[in-house]
């Protein structure tokens, strides 16, 4: 029924229902109306599957209109958070709009684990979303000019957390990750190398609480201030960050003197729910909170990875 559903949605081109019913997998928030009228760039970009196992994985890829074969390009992974779906991240994030105006190539995975997750804590008997992204990233990789100085990742919530995973393990491949509403540093990690990160946590997130307490998703097992500084600390950085007031609610603290230059870059929003900064979608489902509008995420992380190529 979903699917049915999904389907007919992405026919009529309403980008707001898109993530309203798929964002986060929560009851179905209400959301802004959308600009109607021209085709939305969601709908231009390519859903494709592929066979890991006995699991059929899917994935969204976008190429911008620039995109001509002669000169590499970067690419950035956006993982869409727990109960949600690669479109729907991509409208949350605007990462497709910005990779149109960036010209770089993006791709959204499919999570399948648990409640439509990630399987970030490396769970045995859960899929292998580390193979999955291996597998993927040969095959846009082989069919697309790549810049592989420039491949990174980025994620809401769930994602974030997959993004983290990334940081730990695929640290060799992916130049800087981007965790939004999520950061963690994971068990058993152990990057290969420093590895840049921008991160984005309010102070009022009831999903992934802004310090560790008793009553704590099992899967948040640190707070955000304690996974920040383990890596400062595996980044090799300065203890004391710099720190810059962008507003009222936001400090931007930044770490420098990092090993392979590998900055560690932490925007703390004090009235922030469980919210993507500067969306074109706005939350209001109770447990969203608010989404701040001084600062725009994913311009930010656009600048910080470009700034951040593999060294």
């Amino acid at each position: 029924m979903i699917t049915s559903l999904f389907r007919r949605i992405l026919k009529g081109g309403a980008l707001s229902l898109i993530v309203v019913a798929f964002i986060l997998g929560c009851a179905a928030p209400q959301t802004e109306k959308q600009p109607t009228g021209k085709k939305p760039i969601l709908e231009r970009g390519e859903r494709q599957q592929i066979k890991i196992g006995k699991k059929r994985r899917r994935f969204y890829v976008y190429t911008p209109s620039s995109y001509d074969g002669k000169k590499p390009v970067p690419l950035i992974f956006d993982f869409h958070g727990s109960g949600g779906n690669p479109r729907g991240e991509v409208g949350y994030s605007d990462s497709a709009n910005l990779a149109e105006k960036k010209g770089f190539i993006l791709v959204a995975l499919d999570g399948i684990y648990g409640r439509k997750s990630w399987n970030t804590a490396k769970d045995p008997k859960g899929v292998d979303d580390i193979g999955f992204i291996k597998e993927v990233l040969g095959i846009i990789t082989g069919k697309y000019k790549i810049d592989k100085n420039k491949i990174y990742a980025m994620g809401m919530s769930g994602g974030a957390r997959m993004s983290s995973r990334i940081g730990c393990d695929l640290a060799d491949t992916f130049a800087a990750i981007a965790p939004v509403t999520g950061v963690q540093f994971l068990d058993n990690c152990s990057p290969s190398r420093a590895v840049p990160v921008i991160t984005f946590h309010g102070k009022k997130d009831l999903v992934n609480h802004y310090t560790h307490r008793s009553n704590s998703r099992a899967y948040w097992i640190h707070g955000v201030e304690d996974s920040v500084d383990k890596w400062v600390e595996n980044n090799g950085c300065d203890k004391n960050p710099q720190t810059t007031e962008i507003s009222t609610v936001v400090t931007k603290l930044s770490w420098s003197n990092c090993r392979d230059g590998a900055d560690v870059v932490f925007y703390q929003i004090e009235d922030g729910g469980h919210t993507w900064p500067g969306s074109p979608v706005t939350l209001t489902a109770g447990w969203a909170g608010k989404t701040n509008k001084d600062i725009v995420a994913t311009d930010l992380i656009w600048e910080f990875f470009m700034a951040h190529p593999m060294p």
